[in-house]
């Protein structure tokens, strides 16, 4: 059959408006979904802001000689979790006798411990690098207790006064306590090495001495036995570095970072004292091993005379306090006045502590 030249153009229009309707219903429609499986494309997130990173976690053996009020610092440090909260995993130690723990933090066994100045100053003075980086209680603690018919200093000429023994620093508390009561200590009267504190309440008792050094709690357990306290350091003004964070200068050197996290433990510990009066206490009947209890009236008169009065906020090294204890006759090393005084401490870490604002942000201040 023959195909006309006008029907071959008419199928050839019917073709082309028959692809045009399909184009125009194609561009109505819907867009396909995605083929199954395949993830969307969003827009990508700004990165999250990285977490702070945790301190390393860093074991550390910190030592106290005492189990005095002025320790209390390390134990709430320890036990409220400032340590732990530093990443510091802290083994706190108690080594009776200042001169076998001031050896271990030479040796570095122990590489910071709570100390006398005076193990301190003695050391550095015979060879080692040892410094005091805080001051935990830089005043004499010291009350002297007497018996009842002692009314004045002049009731205590001729008579026995127990300390722990010569040369620590109850004997010079007795000495400076004495000549502030207007009496010689070398004439007017006699020091008895009667040892601890429970020893001297003991000497009182049996009326072997007139009167005794003793610091809190005693000095509560002697008020309740009828004996009152004549004179007190605290009350005189008298500076001494009584109990420091005592360390070498290598360890500070070659460990700041390990130093800045011991002290601003140190720095909250103290602000948990000063703050926190209940767990404090609770703390220090731990350590002492007394009856919250029984022994109330001792444990609340360690928390007022340390937390409140003798341990300060910022607890800095002053100058004054090291001159008195190199002046007191407890060092003997003729090299002491060769030594500036600012080679016995260091006061740097803390006052970088203090001036990145960790106090105002603890005391809001």
């Amino acid at each position: 059959m023959k195909v006309t030249a006008c029907a071959l153009g008419l199928l050839v229009a019917l073709l082309v408006g028959a692809l045009a309707a399909c184009a125009s219903g194609a561009g109505n429609a819907a867009p396909a979904a995605p083929p199954s499986g395949a993830a969307a494309v969003a827009p990508a997130a700004p990165p999250a802001a990285a977490a702070p990173t945790a301190p390393a976690r860093e074991a550390l053996r910190i030592g106290y000689s005492t189990t005095s009020g002025s320790a209390s610092p390390l134990w709430v440090a320890k036990d409220a979790g400032f340590f732990a909260g530093e990443g510091l995993d802290v083994d706190l130690l108690f080594v009776a006798g200042g001169s076998a723990l001031v050896n271990a933090v030479i040796a570095g066994d122990t590489p910071y411990a709570g100390l006398t100045g005076l193990a301190s100053v003695n050391s550095y003075l015979a060879g080692a690098d040892t410094i005091a980086i805080a001051a935990i209680v830089n005043y004499l603690p010291y009350h002297l207790m007497v018996r009842p018919e002692v009314q004045s200093g002049a009731d205590l000429r001729g008579k026995p006064l127990a300390i722990a023994r010569l040369g620590s620093a109850s004997d010079f508390a007795a000495r400076y306590l004495v000549q502030s009561l207007g009496l010689d200590p070398e004439r007017d009267v006699s020091l008895l090495q009667v040892g601890d504190q429970a020893g001297r309440l003991a000497a009182l008792d049996a009326g072997q001495v007139a009167g005794a050094l003793m610091e809190s709690p005693f000095t509560v357990r002697a008020r309740e036995a009828g004996y009152r306290s004549l004179a007190n350091t605290r009350e005189l003004g008298y500076e001494t570095l009584q109990s420091g964070l005592i360390t070498t200068r290598t360890q500070v050197q070659s460990h700041p970072d390990t130093t800045e996290r011991v002290l601003r433990a140190l720095l909250e510990a103290i602000h948990y004292q000063k703050t926190d009066r209940a767990g404090t206490i609770a703390i220090m009947a731990r350590y002492q091993q007394l009856d919250p209890v029984a022994d109330a009236a001792a444990l609340d008169d360690q928390y007022e005379t340390y937390a409140q009065e003798l341990i300060r906020r910022l607890p800095l090294v002053t100058e004054q306090s090291i001159r008195n204890l190199l002046d007191s006759g407890e060092v003997a090393s003729p090299r002491k006045d060769e030594v500036p005084l600012s080679a016995y401490y260091d006061n740097g870490p803390l006052l970088r502590l203090e001036a990145s604002g960790l106090l105002h942000e603890l005391y809001g201040d």
